[in-house]
């Protein structure tokens, strides 16, 4: 019934569905669903997804938020190691500027809708692997070596959790 009122309302104004840009996703922690059926819209079948992206932020049917934690850190990684690779001691960025990137572009990218998946990031799992991030970005900062434990980089540098 909503689905033929929402056809209705894309006719009445003269909107269109991209069908490739839409998904269905049934949040729940069942395994199976009973009595499911897969709708209709536009005379295109709907199938359900496992996960689905609403605003840059990746759902999944349980809320576990583990496939959207990957792909921030991935984001934040590749985007930290460019900066990494843009620095070097005889040339390149200067640390300062590297810490300016990292803290107003990467560390904000990661951020997004935090307050949304946050309990996604309880995990241990996930604390390490976006722990992995601060660790790569506080050496780049410092230039120091790999083996420099974090928690001295980042107090040195003034750039904790």
């Amino acid at each position: 019934m909503a689905l033929h009122t929402f056809e209705a309302w894309c006719d009445e104004f003269g909107l269109s569905v991209n069908h490739d840009k839409t998904g269905i996703i049934a949040i729940t922690k069942r395994r199976k669903l009973s009595g499911f059926f897969e709708p209709r819209l536009f005379v295109t079948t709907k199938h359900r997804s496992l996960s689905v992206k609403y605003l840059g932020v990746i759902l999944d049917s349980r809320l576990a938020w583990k496939e959207h934690v990957d792909v921030k850190v991935r984001e934040a990684l590749n985007s930290t190691s460019a900066c990494m690779r843009a620095c070097e001691v005889t040339w390149g960025l200067r640390s300062r500027v590297f810490n300016w990137l990292f803290v107003t572009i990467i560390r904000l990218q990661v951020k997004f809708a935090s307050l949304v998946w946050w309990s996604g990031c309880q995990t241990a799992s996930s604390k390490r692997k976006v722990s992995t991030i601060q660790r790569l970005a506080c050496l780049g900062i410092a230039g120091a070596i790999r083996t420099t434990p974090t928690n001295v980089v980042g107090s040195l540098i003034c750039l904790l959790h």
